[in-house]
């Protein structure tokens, strides 16, 4: 195994571990040199990405990784970081946006995602015969897919046109494919930019002209470093696309496929490589699978009788009370949850199916709500014996694209 086999629970226990030591003994102990570029935060403080995965991967198979046994950097430690849901920053921050004075206190971050998610409701698209366009929605799906994949913020029009064109030709509807005009329109929200086209009053984008100027666009630096560093956001953002713009497509998991977003349907996320269905033939197959502790399973079962946490109904069948175990917080990709007590809930099949595709969440006063009108379902029924991490209910609750109000917690 190595550094990008490395889980989320195994950095947040080597964390731990050099919070425990003090960053200097951590690094001498283990045989690691300080961060000459790129630091891993977490909470208040910085650590030095290249160590804290070299002994994470002790809690993965009992054994570090020493320094000369892979490669550093953003490439590759810091992108595996930042795939598990972390923030990976330069030592030297670059150039903050204006007014954020080079650090961002976590009530601006909360103001930047509220502004954010709030311009993405507010997308103005063009009408034909009554249906509007799906061209801007679908168009930040890809550009949110690019992102979670790694590509770099802005993306040159010959990508944005074969990409996005083919993206529009299979889901846009009765709308021609014009992948030049969310390629331009989009700058309007606020939240998107394009480089290397001088705007006019009144500026008409032709897609012949932009294949003479070559011009790129994508998010601004802001709101990719909002998508990028927290993935509780970047869910939220797919859920109000599809919630608001594209709740016509019945089958949604062809399109997600398409964009490189599959693994984002559900709050339990996915290991899969590619997000494809496999043919009906068989074939031998390599995969990564995420294993379940069946031991809390049952444990979290028998803590609740059974009974829904969510709704309070318990299940009879004809062999018996029935309930099932659910993740708050994903265990797959792009979540990275932790299989632990404190990540499970005990709930009906009916409320662990609204609750893993973000149709109900848990509000801060632990009343059970639907997304859309703020309708009450039922009250989080605790148990003492079974204590809940509040930062997985908060963090499934961001992910949700509650209409009511949208301000992130």
């Amino acid at each position: 195994m190595g550094y990008s086999d490395v889980r989320r629970q195994d950095v947040l226990n080597a964390i731990a571990r050099c919070d425990n030591m003090g960053r200097t003994a951590f690094l001498a102990h283990y045989g690691f040199h300080p961060a000459r570029e790129y630091v891993l935060v977490h909470g208040s403080g910085e650590y030095d990405s290249k160590a804290i995965v070299g002994v994470a991967h002790e809690f993965l198979d009992g054994k570090v990784l020493a320094s000369d046994q892979f490669s550093g950097g953003r490439a590759t430690v810091g992108r595996h970081l930042e795939s598990l849901g972390f923030l990976v920053r330069s030592k030297e921050p670059h150039a903050a946006p204006e007014g954020d004075g080079g650090r961002r206190t976590p009530e601006q971050r909360e103001r930047s995602r509220a502004k954010f998610t709030g311009q993405l409701r507010k997308l103005n698209r063009h009408h034909l015969g009554g249906r509007a366009s799906r061209h801007q929605p679908l168009s930040l799906l890809w550009a949110i897919g690019r992102l979670a994949a790694g590509a770099p913020r802005m993306h040159a029009w010959v990508d944005f046109r074969r990409e996005v064109g083919a993206l529009l030709r299979a889901f846009g509807g009765e709308h021609a494919a014009t992948p030049e005009y969310p390629f331009w329109h989009l700058h309007k929200t606020g939240f998107w930019e394009v480089d290397g086209v001088e705007a006019t009053p009144g500026y008409k984008p032709r897609a012949t002209r932009f294949d003479e100027l070559r011009p790129s666009a994508g998010f601004t630096e802001e709101t990719f470093q909002l998508l990028r560093a927290d993935t509780a956001l970047r869910t939220r953002a797919v859920n109000i696309l599809l919630a608001e713009y594209l709740d016509d497509i019945v089958d949604r998991s062809p399109l997600l496929v398409a964009v490189g977003l599959a693994d984002q349907e559900t709050a339990a996320g996915s290991v899969s490589d590619n997000g494809t269905s496999e043919p009906a033939g068989r074939r031998s197959t390599t995969r990564s699978v995420i294993i379940r502790n069946s031991v809390l399973v049952r444990e979290v079962k028998a803590l609740h009788d059974d009974r829904c946490q969510l709704c309070g109904d318990r299940l009879r069948t004809a062999v018996g009370y029935y309930s099932e175990a659910a993740h708050i917080r994903g265990l797959g990709a792009p979540h990275h949850g932790p299989d632990e007590l404190s990540n499970l809930l005990c709930l009906c099949p009916r409320c662990h199916i609204l609750f893993d595709t973000f149709t109900i969440y848990i509000d801060e006063e632990e009343t059970v709500r639907f997304i859309w009108d703020g309708h009450v379902l039922g009250t989080l029924r605790r148990n003492t014996n079974h204590s809940l991490d509040e930062s997985h209910i908060e963090y499934h609750r961001a992910a949700c694209a509650i209409s009511v109000g949208d301000t992130l917690h």
